[in-house]
C-alpha cells in the first residue's frame, strides 16, 4: 500500500535567499548540472483537459501563456489570488508607466541598472518568503519569483535579451545572457546588480580549478569558454518557465498546509508548462500524499488513483496501486456491501490505467473477490461468472481455480438441468486445458455424463443416452484411476435396461445390466434388476 511509501517532504519554494560569493555560485552550478528528471520524457504525467483552475480568468490566461502569447504574461503571474480585470489593468499600467520612466543609455550594462535600480525602488519594500505576485503592487512585498517576474516583464517590454535560471532553490534573471551577462540578484537590493568583469571571470574559474572540478587540460578552454560552460551551465527559461514556478511555489504553500489535493492542482498547471525535476517529483508526492489521507469517499481521489500508474518508479508499482484498490474493495464491497459503487470505481479505473499488466491484476482481483463475496453467500450461480473470469485470467493461480470448481460444484449440486451443467463444465474443460488434470473436474464430468444418461433412457431418448454411456465408459477406458459415483451407475445403467425391458428387448436390457456391473461391481439396483430380469 501507499502508506509504506509516504513521502516525506522537505518541500522547499524557490525563494531561498542566500550570499552571492563566489564559493556559493560554483557550489550553485553542481548543483544544477547534477538534476536529473526522473520521469520518462515520453510519459505524460497531466494532460491539458485535466487541469483545474480557480476562475475563468485564469483558465483563459494559462491557455493564452501556454498557446505562447507573450502579451499574457503579466495577467498569468497576476491571477494566482482572487484577482478582477480591474486589479490587473491598474497593476500592469503602473509597471508599463515605470518601466518608460527609465531613460535609455546607449551603454547596455548602464541602461540595465538604470531599470534595475528604478524598478527595485518603486516596487520592492519587502522581501518576504510566501507572497504571490499581485502582492508587489498591493504591499511592496516580494521574493525571488515575482522579482524576476517584474524584471522580466521589464527587459521583455524593453526588447532587452534575458535569461531566467534555475537553481534547486532558487531563480535569477540575467541581462544580455549571450553577451555582456548581467546579473541580477533578485533577493539582494544592495549588491543585487552584478556585470561580470574579466576579474570576477578568472576569479571564478580558479575556483572551480582549487576544487578540482576542471583540471589543466580545461584550462585550455580559456577562461570565457570556462566561465560560460560552468556558470551558465544549464537550459535558458523563460517567463512561461516562471509562470510554472510561480504555480510550483504555489503547489508548496498548500502542500506545507497539508492541502495536498489543491498542491497536486497548483503542481499539475506548473508541470504542463514546464516539467522540471523538482515539479514532477512534487506533483508525485501530493497525489501520493493524498492518496494516503484519502478514505475514497470523493469520486476525485478515484481520478486520483487512476493516474498514479503514470507515476511509477521503483518504490511505486503495480503492487502499490493495486494495495489502493484492495482498500477500495474493502470499503466497498466487503465492509459496505456496495457493489454497484464498487463496480463503478473499478470500470472507472479500468478506463484510466493504460498498463496491460495492471489492467489484468487489477481484473483477476475484482473478479475474485466478486466470487468468493457471492460463493460465501451460497449465490453459486452469480458467483459462477466472475470466477470463470478470474480463472482465466491467471490459469496457473491454485486459489482461482479452487474457487472456480468449489463455485460450480455448489451450482451442480443445486442445478435441475443436468444438460445445461454439463454443456458449462465441458465448456470449462475446453477453453482451460488444466482443468483436465483435476480429479474433481474428471469425476463431475463422468457423473453429469452418467446422469445425462439416466435422463435420457428415461425420457426415451435412446441416441441421447447411448451417447452419453459411449463418453463415460470411453473416459473410463482412458483414465485408470477413474472416480465415479456407483449409485449414479446404478441409476444410469438400470435406466437403459428397464428401456430396453419395456421395448421387449431383453437381451439388450440384461448386456447394460452386465456392463453397469463391470464399473459397479457391488452394485445392489443392478443385482436386483438383473437377478428379476433372469427369472422373467
Amino acid at each position: 500500500m501507499l502508506i509504506n511509501l509516504f513521502i516525506l517532504f522537505n518541500f522547499v519554494p524557490y525563494d531561498y535567499p542566500y550570499s552571492m560569493n563566489i564559493k556559493t555560485l560554483v557550489l550553485l552550478s553542481i548543483l544544477i548540472s547534477g538534476i536529473s528528471i526522473n520521469a520518462n520524457a515520453s510519459d505524460t504525467l497531466v494532460f491539458e483537459h485535466e487541469l483545474i483552475f480557480q476562475s475563468s480568468l485564469e483558465e483563459s490566461v494559462y491557455k493564452s501563456v501556454l498557446a505562447g502569447e507573450e502579451s499574457r504574461y503579466f495577467d498569468a503571474f497576476y491571477v494566482l489570488t482572487d484577482s478582477s480585470d480591474i486589479n490587473i489593468e491598474s497593476a500592469k499600467k503602473a509597471l508599463v508607466n515605470q518601466i518608460r520612466s527609465v531613460k535609455p543609455n546607449k551603454k547596455e550594462a548602464k541602461f540595465v541598472k538604470n531599470v534595475y535600480s528604478s524598478l527595485h525602488e518603486r516596487f520592492f519594500r519587502k522581501y518576504v518568503e510566501k507572497v504571490f505576485f499581485d502582492e508587489v503592487f498591493s504591499s511592496g512585498y516580494y521574493n525571488c519569483v515575482s522579482a524576476c517576474a517584474i524584471y522580466g516583464l521589464a527587459f521583455q517590454e524593453l526588447d532587452i535579451p534575458f535569461a531566467i535560471k534555475e537553481t534547486p532553490t532558487h531563480v535569477y534573471i540575467v541581462a544580455y545572457p549571450d553577451s555582456h551577462q548581467i546579473l541580477i540578484e533578485t533577493t539582494d537590493p544592495v549588491g543585487g546588480y552584478a556585470s561580470f568583469s574579466s576579474a570576477f571571470k578568472q576569479t571564478y574559474v580558479e575556483t572551480l580549478f582549487e576544487l578540482k572540478l576542471i583540471d589543466a587540460s580545461d584550462m585550455a578552454m580559456g577562461v570565457n569558454a570556462l566561465f560560460d560552460k560552468h556558470y551558465f551551465n544549464d537550459s535558458n527559461l523563460g517567463l512561461k518557465e516562471l509562470v510554472a514556478i510561480q504555480y510550483y511555489n504555489q503547489g508548496i504553500f498548500l502542500a506545507e498546509k497539508e492541502k495536498f489535493y489543491e498542491s497536486y492542482q497548483a503542481f499539475s498547471k506548473a508541470y504542463v508548462l514546464y516539467p522540471s525535476e523538482h515539479i514532477i517529483n512534487s506533483l508525485t508526492a501530493s497525489l501520493v500524499n493524498e492518496l494516503i489521507s484519502s478514505n475514497f469517499e470523493e469520486d476525485y481521489h478515484i481520478t486520483l488513483l487512476s493516474k498514479l500508474p503514470r507515476h511509477k518508479t521503483k518504490d511505486l508499482g503495480n503492487e502499490e496501486i493495486l494495495g489502493e484498490f484492495s482498500r477500495i474493495t474493502e470499503k466497498y464491497l466487503i465492509d459496505r456491501n456496495e457493489t454497484e459503487k464498487y463496480e463503478s470505481v473499478y470500470n472507472d479505473l479500468l478506463i484510466g490505467f493504460k498498463d496491460s499488466t495492471l489492467i489484468s491484476d487489477m481484473k483477476f482481483y475484482y473478479n475474485y473477490e466478486r466470487a468468493r463475496l457471492l460463493y460465501n453467500k451460497g449465490r453459486y450461480v452469480h458467483a459462477l461468472p466472475f470466477a470463470e473470469e478470474a480463472f482465466a485470467i491467471k490459469e496457473k493461480n491454485a486459489d482461482a481455480e479452487t474457487l472456480l470448481i468449489s463455485t460450480y460444484m455448489n451450482y451442480l449440486s443445486r442445478s435441475k438441468n443436468t444438460e445445461k451443467a454439463l454443456v458449462r463444465l465441458e465448456g470449462y474443460m475446453s477453453r482451460f486445458s488444466g482443468l483436465k488434470e483435476n480429479n474433481h473436474v474428471n469425476t463431475a464430468w463422468l457423473n453429469l455424463n452418467l446422469m445425462a444418461m439416466e435422463k435420457a433412457f428415461t425420457e426415451k431418448n435412446e441416441t441421447g443416452g447411448k451417447s452419453y454411456k459411449s463418453n463415460f465408459e470411453q473416459a473410463v477406458s482412458e483414465n485408470e484411476i477413474a472416480d465415479y459415483d456407483d449409485f449414479l451407475v446404478g441409476r444410469a445403467y438400470s435406466a437403459a435396461a428397464v428401456f430396453y425391458f419395456k421395448k421387449g428387448y431383453y437381451k439388450s436390457a440384461n448386456t447394460y445390466l452386465k456392463k453397469g456391473l463391470e464399473y459397479s461391481p457391488r452394485n445392489q439396483e443392478l443385482k436386483s434388476r438383473q437377478y428379476m430380469l433372469n427369472r422373467n
